[in-house]
């Protein structure tokens, strides 16, 4: 049994919101700033354990289904939805695409608030991060990870609206940077420290592992290319 493995089971066993031994140091900086969340990890092919940072607590729900789970945000982000296939998307092999319209943007390194601004203004989304597309290729040209402070917001944000493009013959391409592989390989050099000092911290899992191919994000990532043709 892996080390994350044993982290997550015991999670289960403690209070929806459980406070780990560190939860008594101090924090130089208000809590809300370490809010994080959520990330998925799959305990089995049909249960999946939910977590968050959420003013620095640790807070995990359990969560079972046969086809899709649904739930709404735990914590600071209790206003989104979430709907996640029980069975991984595969590896897209294909990467010849035909568009008329065509959005590239990169290097957003978790600057989420720019990123849902330039959407907005150029009419890929809505006023409620809702996909308005049509069937415009968005492109996303990596790099969404390190430096800022929402990197996670930013990989749900393209993680749905990749869902929503889809259903009404849009398409959103992400293709993986050198960030990306930095972090999925355990580089940590260009880390936001809200993370390791936050929902790392108070989970005791590496930054790394909250990537790892048992993780939603993670195995979502591992289905990227690193280039596509359009």
């Amino acid at each position: 049994m892996t080390a994350i493995i044993k982290v997550f089971l015991a999670l289960t066993m403690v209070s929806m919101f459980a406070i780990s031994a560190w939860a008594d140091q101090p924090i130089d900086t208000a809590d809300s700033f370490y809010n994080d969340g959520p990330h998925i990890y799959w305990d089995n092919d049909t249960t999946a354990i939910i977590l968050y940072c959420d003013e620095m607590q640790l807070a995990t729900d359990t969560v079972y289904s046969n086809t899709i789970i649904e739930f709404d945000g735990l914590g600071y982000d209790s206003k989104n939805s979430y709907r996640i296939p029980v069975s991984p998307k595969k590896t897209d092999t294909t990467f010849n695409f035909s568009a008329k319209k065509i959005f590239a943007l990169s290097d957003l390194h978790g600057e989420y608030e720019y990123l849902i601004d330039i959407l907005v203004n150029s009419k890929i989304i809505d006023a409620d991060h809702h996909w308005i597309w049509s069937d415009g290729h968005l492109v996303i040209v990596g790099d969404i990870f390190d430096r800022g402070d929402m990197v996670t917001e930013c990989l749900w944000l393209i993680y749905h609206l990749e869902q929503e493009a889809t259903a009404v013959g849009g398409k959103v391409h992400y293709t993986l940077g050198n960030h990306e592989l930095m972090v999925l390989r355990g580089d940590n050099r260009y880390i936001n420290e809200k993370y390791l000092k936050g929902i790392c911290r108070k989970s005791r899992i590496g930054h790394k592992d909250l990537f790892g191919p048992d993780m939603e994000l993670g195995r979502w990532l591992r289905t990227k290319p690193t280039a596509i043709t359009i």
